[in-house]
């Protein structure tokens, strides 16, 4: 049924009134049991309202604070889902963990969640053992645990984490390990011996999913009911089954949901996924959703801050903002969100675009009346200027304007739109591409406008509503959208009023964004071409020879979907975790990827089943590196061209460095079969680009018609008579910072800067000029000569590149080639040789205690010119020698800037009593980006 928004607002008043009091007080408010609600189909807590929570865990470290657990209040939660201690499997042998080690802080948590007013759902964890269990521990752990809790109405108890690997029937001696419903059975009446009130959870299957996994299960509900009571269909009324969500969202909502027909009760203990086009974990809002249509309770598997294994449910985009773009609601126990919302249909549920696929093409329209939009009123479901229903034709208690409507059949549409007005529509899209979306408009007046947003991405521009003559006159305008799989917000914001809206209405397009046919596939990066390895059916980038496992056939089927089939064994791309295979059949949603444009001829190739885009391995130039999935970012390597097999090459690995502030020098790597190379340039990433050079018969140019202050991106295409191929990868120049070339002269002391940035050097202690690595370079004597650069030399830099030559006399531990910072606690370092005998580069905010590090294998030579580097790009810090990388880490937070402005900066000299410098320094410079590797090996030739 359609729900009248009064009665909503009613319910949602209730709660917040009475239980935002509960959340004041916050002493005391210790909840009732939780018992199985009327349908029987979980536990509910003392107000009838599902228990719902992330997770926290005293197994190896303390509770959190009181603050950190009273945070989730404010997130819709009311319970905490605890691995209060993880078995040992050792246990009872002499000098193994024994159950209560953990007793002090889980009565911590006891405490804090019954202050707070929330639930507790205590079990054992797994650690490092998950799909086992110890029988002795578990008895033991409920021995303890069970009486010591059974007067805490507020708490529940889970037998155990995922004690088989990894799913039911643990009744089956194949079970691994077997033995387990025994466990369970003896865990049980302990428990019961103890506390005979307290809910139960059994079993926690971790792969819980489809008819097989129900019929399981029930397999095991029954042997179960047999060793405890006698009656293999015994009713429960305080236990339930627990269960995780990793068979996915479809395939264990379907085995709950034939639980329930069972009749018994389910309890989610444990869930997480990536969001579709996400990595990792975060909640997953399509089981959670179900979960609440089948009114079953749910523990999801972010953590209460600040310690967990997986994500931070105060995180917003790992749980708040996947809530909030999906549209979920629920009546929280506490605060005011989520918001009260829902599509306004018969079953609250979000309006479905099609799943329908007749003869291998997916076809059909979803259709929404305007006025049909959600339910939750001013400022959640809508904006209306007035907040009042003008036309009072349907849905009287709503704000939004609504009149008849005379087009073709008399209905309803929404009338007298006002600027910045909008209206939202909960969908909920089964299978992603692009959507022919439609809007059946009317207007009079001119310069009318509307823009529609899904997934809080602009999905049309500004899109204009044509001028129909007269608002009795209806027409239907059409924009292609892409649409991303899964639950979320359709907004239809009015950028400026005065038109009728009637109906929208989306279908999958029919136009392919490539033609049906034979292409081979090239990565912008490193201009190799997708190949199917016919030993371990895996597809590997290669240089292209025109084999037909280089070769593919691309089918359409709809909303941009593509079914791609080898040409060599007609067998089909396939994805298996993020793997990239090829296998035989079709029915996999693994085996349809999308194609999405992104520029300049080159595509994204999405997996429907998961929106991650295909990419080549660590970026990799080389023949043989594989194909995987991975987040899309923008890198060359995730950009694929979709040509023909005669398609001319495009160049690749364009570089462009600004070795000065009067010109730009690129290079690139060349095509065989190009005649000639044209130099395109803009002021704008992305272009339009215009030509700058043509004709060129080499692989570098330099551009010397340059101003100072503007930033240039360029691309290269290859010319083959009067065909140009695509692009070449777009290069922005790393600027120059600082430049120390230290070609200074007798008598003089001042390094000078050439960018003009006045970042000089001054010589100190009887430093002196010498010959160098490129022209004339600094003598330090390893006694206490330096070069001091002025305050803030480094200021504001993220993303950074040094780079220097140093011809070392001696190693001295400790030494610095430079060292920039305000004192011994904040400071960026590079030393020759650290106290573990291996090159460094260090940065710090906090001291020697808190050092970033990247460690090479070795000290840097002596006696002989070596060119060294450091970069920073993201939080990822790379350490090269003679232009080959011989450190990195991956996990670098600091920068430059994070320092603050810095007022010692040295070169051969610490900001410790260490060493000076004992050698020569030449061709210092400091990049505001990092460079390239390829830009590193250049300017290490020697």
């Amino acid at each position: 049924m359609k729900i009248p928004v009064a009665v909503i607002f009613a319910i949602v008043e209730l709660g917040i009134s009475f239980f935002g009091a509960q959340s004041l007080l916050a002493v005391n408010i210790q909840r009732g049991r939780p018992t199985l609600n009327a349908e029987g189909t979980t536990f509910v807590g003392d107000n009838g309202q599902l228990l719902r929570g992330p997770f926290g865990s005293t197994e190896w470290t303390s509770a959190p604070s009181y603050s950190d657990v009273e945070l989730i209040k404010e997130l819709g939660f009311n319970s905490v889902h605890l691995y209060a201690e993880c078995f040992n499997l050792e246990y009872p042998n002499p000098g193994s963990t024994a159950p209560g080690y953990a007793v002090t802080e889980v009565d911590k948590y006891v405490q804090m969640t019954r202050d707070l007013g929330l639930y507790l759902i205590m079990t054992i964890g797994n650690g490092a053992n998950n799909g086992n269990y110890n029988y002795d521990y578990i008895v033991d752990f409920w021995d303890f645990y069970a009486e010591r809790y059974a007067d805490e109405t507020h708490v529940l108890f889970e037998i155990q984490n995922e004690p088989v690997a990894w799913g039911p029937p643990y009744s089956d001696s194949g079970a691994n390990p077997p033995g387990a419903i025994e466990m369970e059975v003896a865990a049980y009446n302990t428990i019961r011996s103890h506390a005979p009130d307290t809910p139960v959870l059994l079993f926690s299957y971790a792969v819980f999913g489809g008819s097989g996994g129900a019929n399981a299960a029930l397999t095991d509900i029954s042997v179960f009911n047999s060793r405890i009571r006698g009656n293999p269909n015994n009713i429960w009324n305080k236990t339930a089954v627990g269960f995780h969500g990793y068979a996915g969202w479809e395939e264990t909502s379907e085995a709950v949901a034939a639980i329930l027909a069972a009749g018994y009760p389910c309890f989610m203990t444990e869930f997480g996924s990536g969001s579709w086009g996400v990595n990792g974990g975060g909640f997953d809002v399509h089981l959670a959703s179900e979960l609440e249509r089948m009114n079953v309770s749910w523990n999801t598997f972010q953590y209460v801050p600040p310690w967990g294994v997986s994500d931070n449910v105060t995180e917003p985009e790992c749980y708040k903002d996947r809530v909030d773009r999906a549209g979920m609601s629920w009546i929280p126990d506490y605060g005011t969100w989520p918001v009260a919302r829902g599509a306004y249909n018969d079953d609250d549920l979000p309006w479905a675009t099609t799943s329908t696929w007749i003869d291998n093409y997916l076809v059909g329209t979803l259709h929404i009346e305007a006025e049909d939009f959600d339910w939750g009123g001013q400022e959640v479901a809508y904006s209306d200027e007035d907040n009042n229903n003008q036309g009072g034709k349907y849905r009287q208690d709503e704000g939004v304007d609504i009149i008849d409507c005379n087009d073709n059949i008399q209905g309803y549409a929404i009338g007298w739109t006002d600027d910045e007005e909008w209206l939202e529509y909960s969908i909920y899209v089964p299978e992603p591409g692009f959507y022919n979306l439609n809007l059946r408009v009317t207007s009079s007046n001119t310069d009318c406008a509307a823009r529609i947003i899904c997934y809080n991405l602009d999905k049309t521009g500004t899109w204009t509503i044509p001028n129909t003559g007269s608002s009795q006159t209806w027409t239907t305008i059409t924009r292609q959208v892409l649409l991303e799989f899964g639950r979320q917000k359709l907004r239809i914001k009015i950028l400026t009023g005065g038109f009728y809206l009637n109906w929208i209405e989306l279908s999958p397009s029919t136009i392919a964004p490539i033609a049906n046919g034979t292409y081979k596939l090239v990565n912008q990066n490193s201009g190799l071409v997708m190949e199917n390895n016919t030993d371990t059916h895996k597809v590997e980038q290669n240089i292209y020879t025109g084999q037909n496992i280089q070769k593919w056939n691309l089918l359409h089927l709809g909303a941009g979907q593509y079914r791609v089939q080898s040409v060599h064994d007609n067998w089909y791309w396939n994805t298996w975790y993020n793997t990239m295979t090829w296998w035989w059949g079709i029915e996999s949603r693994g085996q349809r990827f999308i194609a999405r444009p992104v520029g300049d001829g080159y595509y994204r190739i999405i997996p429907v089943d998961s929106g991650l885009g295909f990419e080549v391995e660590n970026a990799s130039m080389s023949s043989g590196a594989e194909i995987e999935s991975n987040e899309y970012s923008g890198l060359t390597n995730q950009k694929w061209a979709i040509l023909s097999p005669s398609a001319l090459a495009f160049p690749t690995c364009l570089n462009a460095t600004a070795y000065t502030s009067g010109q730009v020098d690129l290079t690139w790597n060349g095509v065989s079969e190009a005649s000639s190379y044209n130099v395109k340039r803009s002021t704008v990433s992305g272009g339009p680009y215009t030509k700058i050079a043509t004709g060129l018969t080499n692989t570098e140019y330099i551009d010397s018609d340059v101003t100072e202050g503007v930033n240039y991106y360029y691309v290269v295409c290859a010319v083959r008579g009067r065909q140009e191929s695509l692009y070449s990868n777009e290069a922005n120049p790393a600027v120059l910072h600082a430049h120390l070339s230290f070609d200074g002269g007798r008598g003089s002391t001042i390094a000078t800067d050439s960018t003009g940035n006045g970042w000089d050097g001054t010589l100190i202690g009887g430093a002196r000029w010498t010959s160098g690595k490129i022209n004339n370079a600094v003598d330090l004597d390893g006694s206490n000569d330096y070069i001091s650069l002025p305050e803030g030399v480094v200021d504001g830099l993220t993303d950074f590149t040094i780079s220097t030559w140093v011809y070392l006399d001696t190693t001295s531990t400790w030494s610095r080639v430079f060292d920039f910072g305000i004192d011994t606690t904040e400071n960026m370092f590079l030393t020759p040789r650290s106290g573990s005998g291996t090159a460094r580069f260090a940065i710090t905010t906090g001291g020697a205690g808190g050092e970033q590090q990247i460690n090479c294998t070795n000290a840097l030579p002596t006696e002989v010119w070596t060119h060294i580097a450091v970069i920073l790009d993201g939080s990822t810090g790379i350490f090269y020698v003679n232009g080959t990388e011989v450190g990195r880490n991956s996990s670098i937070s600091l920068t430059p800037d994070s320092l603050g402005p810095t007022t010692q900066n040295y070169i051969g000299k610490s900001q410790y009593r260490d060493p000076y410098l004992n050698g020569c320094v030449d061709d210092f410079r400091i990049y505001d980006d990092a460079l390239s590797a390829a830009n590193i090996a250049e300017m290490a030739i020697p």
